[in-house]
């Protein structure tokens, strides 16, 4: 998907979904369709809402919104704007009537989830950086399994469950601080969140030795595959048995 590239804000209002007409509105929560009134209090100007993954904004006397995404922050900071009691369409399910309209603000949601893990991507690096975490050489990294953000299905024993990533959210914290540059072992296994936050487990001992010289040091982590799990995700099968896992 294209990158939403904007760095000043007239650039932003360009992107934005701007409401300057009467725009029919419809509210699943009540089934119900009303007009959005795009009149705009000049008390609102400069200011901003965000609420539920969405930003509201008043610039030059018209009514924006777009999808929460960290430079739009940064650009309305970087100009004046100043949080304040604004609507914010489009955050509690509701949305455009018009297909068209539609169309584009669905195109900007997915565009800023998009901006948003590569976001959690550049602050997971930096995070490891100034913490001493390396990365390791490719050809070892090859001999991992990367796991998806979906999970993977297995069945121990009489139960099924889901190994998840340690890091299951796109947004950096506690938890990304706490797990990045950490591994654990268990039955041949090794399991670690590398310095993108990325979760691989490995059978190889040669990526334990490498990771230990890049500055990893041991966690308290799940780890995958080690008890003779049986995986139910067939699409993944062949690559893990290929990798010695399981």
């Amino acid at each position: 998907m294209k990158e939403l590239k904007f760095t000043t804000l007239r650039e932003l209002e360009q992107v934005a979904f701007v409401i300057d007409s009467a725009l029919l509105v419809r509210y699943p929560q009540t089934n119900q369709q009303r007009y959005l009134n795009p009149y705009v209090d000049k008390k609102l100007e400069a200011g901003y809402c965000t609420n539920n993954g969405m930003v509201s904004f008043v610039s030059n006397g018209k009514f924006y919104v777009i999808p929460y995404m960290r430079k739009v922050i940064n650009v309305l900071s970087q100009n004046g704007f100043t949080e304040k009691s604004i609507n914010v369409p489009f955050s509690n399910m509701d949305y455009p009537m018009d297909d068209k309209l539609l169309y584009y603000l669905e195109y900007l949601k997915a565009a800023a989830y998009e901006q948003s893990i590569q976001d959690f991507k550049e602050d997971c690096e930096n995070f490891a950086d100034s913490h001493g975490f390396k990365t390791i050489d490719k050809s070892l990294l090859e001999q991992c399994f990367e796991i998806p953000g979906r999970g993977i299905r297995v069945k121990l024993h009489n139960s099924i469950g889901v190994y998840l990533p340690i890091i299951q959210h796109q947004v950096f914290g506690a938890q990304a601080e706490r797990n990045i540059g950490r591994y654990a072992t268990n039955n041949g296994i090794t399991v670690f969140v590398y310095f993108n936050g990325k979760t691989y487990v490995t059978s190889n001992p040669k990526v334990l030795s490498a990771l230990t010289e890049a500055g990893y040091t041991p966690g308290v982590l799940p780890v995958p595959f080690s008890n003779f799990e049986k995986v139910l995700d067939s699409e993944y099968e062949a690559q893990l048995k290929r990798l010695e896992i399981c």
